[in-house]
C-alpha cells in the first residue's frame, strides 16, 4: 500500500510538473504571438518599447522594471522606458561604473544576470542599498536584447520586492522573449532612422536653390521641391503623383521635353538652356540638367531627375558684358585702321628710305596690328552671335566642295609645318541649307586647330559623312590629344588648355567658341572625341532642312 501511495505521489508530481511546463510553453507561445503582432502592428519606437516591457514583466511576474537601449557602440543610454520605478533609480543603476559590482559588469558586458538579494553585500554595493530600499527592490533580473551581427540593442531589467532564487526555466523564457522583442525593436529603430533621414533629405530638398523635378519610370512626378513651385507657378500637390507628368507637359513642354527624352532613351543632358514663358510675367531663362535614376544593383532605369535654375540674371549680365565688349571692340577698329595704314605707307617707302632695323620693327608692328584686327573681328562676331543679332545668309551648299576649299586654303600652312592635309572624296552628297561663309569659317577653325597641335610629320584628314537626317564633317588629327577633364572647357571663350605644348602655339582662344556658336545657330551640334597622345576627332553635324 505504501509503495502504491509513493507511486501515486510521483505520478501526481510528474503530472503537475508537466502541467507547469505546458503552462509555461503556452505562456511563451502567447507572448511570442503578442510580440509578433506588435511587430506587424506598429513601427513607432516608443510604443514598441512600452509593449515589449509590459510583456516581459508579465512573463517575469515582476511588479516593476525598465527597458533601455544603448547608443551605438559607445555604451551610452539612448532610450529608457521605466515601469513602476522612479527615473532616479534607473539613472543611479545605469550610471554605475562596471567595477562597482557584478550587476554593473553584467550590464557593461551585455550578459544575463540575477541579483538574488540586494541585502547581500557580495551581490550588491552598500552604496546603492539606500536607493533600492527606497524603491522596495530586493531582487533584479537583467536580460540583454540581442541585435544583428553580435551587437546588443540594450537590456530589460525586472524588479522584485522579495529575494529570488535562480530559475533556469524563467531565464530561458525571458531570453526567448528578448529575442522576439529584438526583432520588433530592430524594425522600429530602422523605421525611425529612415524617417529621420527622410526628414533631413526633405529639409535639404526644400531649401535647395535649384529646382528639382524627379519622376518614376512611368513619368509620374515623385519630387517637386519649393524652388520648382516658385519657378513654374505649380503647387506641388497639383503635380506630385499625377501620371504622365501631370499638368506640366501641356503647359511647359520645353521644360518637360528633356525629362521625357531621358525616360525614353536614358539620355543625360547638362547645361541645356531653355526659356520659360509665364503668361504676362517676364520670361525666365533656365539652365537644365537631367540624369537617369538607375538601380545600383541591376542598372535598370527607375526614373529621371532634373535640376533647373533661373539664370536670367546671369543672362542679363552676359548680355551687358557682350554689349560692352562689342562697343569697345568697335571703337578700337578706327585707331587700329589708322595705325595699319600709317605703317603701310612708311613700309612702302613713300616717306623716304628705311634702315634694316626700322623695317624689322615696322614689320613687327604690322604683324601685331593684323593680329589685333583679327582678334577684334572675332570678338565682334562672337558678341553678335551670342546676342542673336548676327545675320546668316542661308542658301544650298555642298559640304564636300566647301571642305575642299578649306583644304586648298590651308594647304600652304600645312606644307610649311610639314603636316599632311587631305579630304576624303565624297560623291553624290545632297546639298544642305546653310550660310556657306560661316560654315566654312567654322570648319577652317577646326582644321587650323588640328594643324596647330599636330607635330611635324603628322596628318589632318577631313571626312564628310551623310547621316540621312544630318550631314557630319569630321576633322581627324594624330596630334597631342586632349585630357578628358579638359574636353568640356574646349569650346569656352578665351580658353587655351594648360600644358607645355599648347603654350607654344599662338591663338586667341576664340576660334572653337565661334565655331560652336555658328553650328548651334544652324541647329547643329559640335563635339570632340580625344585621347592624350592619340589625337582628336572633331565632329560638326548640320541638320538637313
Amino acid at each position: 500500500m505504501a509503495a502504491c501511495r509513493e507511486e501515486l505521489a510521483r505520478a501526481r508530481a510528474s503530472l503537475a510538473e508537466k502541467g507547469r511546463l505546458l503552462e509555461e510553453r503556452n505562456l511563451l507561445l502567447g507572448t511570442a504571438f503578442d510580440i509578433s503582432a506588435l511587430l506587424l502592428g506598429t513601427l513607432d519606437l516608443q510604443r514598441t518599447l512600452d509593449t515589449v516591457l509590459d510583456i516581459m514583466l508579465s512573463v517575469a511576474k515582476a511588479r516593476a522594471g525598465w527597458i533601455f537601449l544603448w547608443k551605438g557602440e559607445t555604451g551610452e543610454t539612448a532610450e529608457t522606458v521605466p515601469a513602476g520605478v522612479s527615473p532616479d533609480l534607473v539613472a543611479a543603476l545605469q550610471n554605475l561604473p562596471a567595477e562597482q559590482g557584478a550587476w554593473a559588469r553584467a550590464i557593461a558586458e551585455h550578459s544575463t544576470f540575477l541579483v538574488s538579494d540586494t541585502w547581500n553585500e557580495a551581490e550588491w554595493p552598500r552604496a546603492l542599498r539606500e536607493v533600492t530600499d527606497a524603491e522596495k527592490v530586493r531582487s533584479l533580473h537583467t536580460v540583454p536584447i540581442p541585435g544583428r551581427e553580435g551587437r546588443f540593442l540594450g537590456a530589460i531589467c525586472a524588479c522584485y520586492e522579495t529575494p529570488r532564487a535562480a530559475d533556469p526555466g524563467l531565464l530561458t523564457a525571458l531570453q526567448t522573449h528578448a529575442n522576439f522583442a529584438a526583432i520588433a525593436i530592430e524594425h522600429a529603430l530602422q523605421f525611425e532612422r529612415i524617417a529621420r533621414e527622410r526628414a533631413e533629405f526633405e529639409t535639404v530638398l526644400a531649401n535647395m536653390p535649384s529646382a528639382v523635378l524627379s519622376v518614376d519610370r512611368h513619368g509620374s512626378v515623385v519630387v517637386f521641391n519649393r524652388a520648382a513651385e516658385l519657378l513654374t507657378g505649380f503647387p506641388a500637390p497639383e503635380v506630385i503623383g499625377r501620371p504622365a507628368l501631370g499638368p506640366l507637359e501641356p503647359k511647359l513642354p520645353d521644360l518637360v521635353a528633356p525629362v521625357r527624352s531621358c525616360l525614353e532613351r536614358g539620355q543625360v543632358t547638362t547645361g541645356l538652356e531653355r526659356t520659360l514663358l509665364r503668361g504676362d510675367a517676364p520670361p525666365l531663362y533656365l539652365s537644365i540638367s537631367v540624369r537617369p535614376l538607375r538601380d545600383p544593383r541591376t542598372g535598370a532605369q527607375l526614373g529621371a531627375v532634373q535640376l533647373f535654375q533661373d539664370v536670367s540674371t546671369f543672362k542679363e549680365l552676359d548680355r551687358m558684358k557682350s554689349d560692352f565688349v562689342a562697343n569697345v571692340s568697335h571703337e578700337l577698329r578706327t585707331p587700329l585702321a589708322a595705325i595699319k595704314g600709317a605703317v603701310g605707307v612708311i613700309l612702302a617707302g613713300t616717306e623716304g628710305p628705311l634702315t634694316p632695323d626700322q623695317v624689322r620693327f615696322l614689320d613687327i608692328v604690322d604683324r601685331n596690328t593684323n593680329r589685333l584686327v583679327r582678334l577684334i573681328s572675332d570678338i565682334l562676331d562672337l558678341s553678335k552671335m551670342e546676342a542673336g543679332r548676327y545675320e546668316f545668309h542661308l542658301r544650298p551648299c555642298d559640304l564636300a566642295d566647301l571642305c575642299k576649299d578649306v583644304v586648298a586654303t590651308l594647304q600652304p600652312l600645312a606644307e610649311q609645318r610639314k603636316i599632311g592635309l587631305s579630304v576624303e572624296p565624297t560623291n553624290g552628297l545632297l546639298p544642305i541649307t546653310c550660310d556657306e561663309d560661316r560654315i566654312k569659317q567654322a570648319i577652317t577653325n577646326l582644321v587650323s586647330n588640328g594643324l596647330k597641335f599636330t607635330p611635324v610629320g603628322g596628318k589632318v584628314e577631313l571626312r564628310v559623312v551623310d547621316q540621312t537626317r544630318e550631314v557630319e564633317v569630321q576633322v581627324r588629327d594624330n596630334g597631342i590629344g586632349i585630357p578628358r577633364e579638359d574636353v568640356d572647357r574646349l569650346f569656352q571663350k578665351f580658353v587655351q588648355l594648360d600644358g607645355g605644348a599648347t603654350r607654344l602655339v599662338e591663338g586667341t582662344g576664340l576660334g572653337l567658341a565661334i565655331s560652336k556658336e555658328i553650328v548651334q545657330a544652324h541647329g547643329g551640334k559640335i563635339w570632340i572625341d580625344s585621347e592624350p597622345g592619340r589625337g582628336s576627332i572633331f565632329h560638326l553635324s548640320l541638320p538637313r532642312k
